[in-house]
């Protein structure tokens, strides 16, 4: 299950302790969102990421940028490895809508 020391991990693999003050590495710091993409956002309920992908979907709506909320129920980081779930699939038909959209608004 994700948690903090494997969230730190990964930080680590992307890069240094200097970057993680950096809004092009971390998108949250930056003072203004204007100018961002569209996003989607998804949140899993029990998730310690959870908190922080509300947060960052209320700062694109605060600035006026397109994005889509979906804060799963009953769920966990990684509840998507369970493929065959009717729950499952129906999370990632929406992110194959979206990004259908943003590939075909590309056109």
């Amino acid at each position: 299950m994700w948690n903090s020391e494997l969230n730190r991990k990964a930080l680590a693999l992307y890069g240094d302790e200097k970057d993680y003050q950096n809004p092009l590495f971390r998108p949250i710091l930056a003072d203004d969102f204007s100018g961002f993409p569209k996003a989607y956002i998804e949140t899993a309920e029990f998730d310690c990421l959870h908190d922080a992908g509300v947060q960052i979907a209320e700062r694109y709506r605060k600035d006026g940028v397109p994005v889509i909320w979906n804060d799963t129920k009953r769920t966990m980081h990684g509840y998507d490895i369970v493929e065959k779930s009717p729950y499952v699939r129906k999370q990632v038909d929406k992110r194959i809508r979206f990004l259908n959209g943003v590939f075909q608004d590309d056109d």
